[in-house]
């Protein structure tokens, strides 16, 4: 009998592959997690996962104004 669920399952990533993506080591990205201060994952045994969409949401909350060029010479 098919599920009353037809939700996706959202993409998931390991350690290793989410710091791939925004350009930082594995052990910082645990650092950060470990200080709670990094991207919400989940544990599965010894294996920790992100989801691709709590990645992009804690870049987002990290992302800064442009600054503006001084280009009035």
């Amino acid at each position: 009998m098919p599920s009353a669920h037809n939700a996706q399952t959202p993409e998931c990533m390991s350690m290793r592959e989410a710091a791939r993506r925004v350009g930082i080591s594995a052990a910082t990205l645990c650092r950060v997690i470990a200080r709670g201060t990094g991207p919400r994952s989940v544990q599965i045994g010894r294996r920790r996962l992100i989801r691709a969409d709590h990645l992009a949401e804690w870049l987002d909350q990290r992302s800064t104004a442009p600054v503006a060029s001084d280009t009035a010479s």
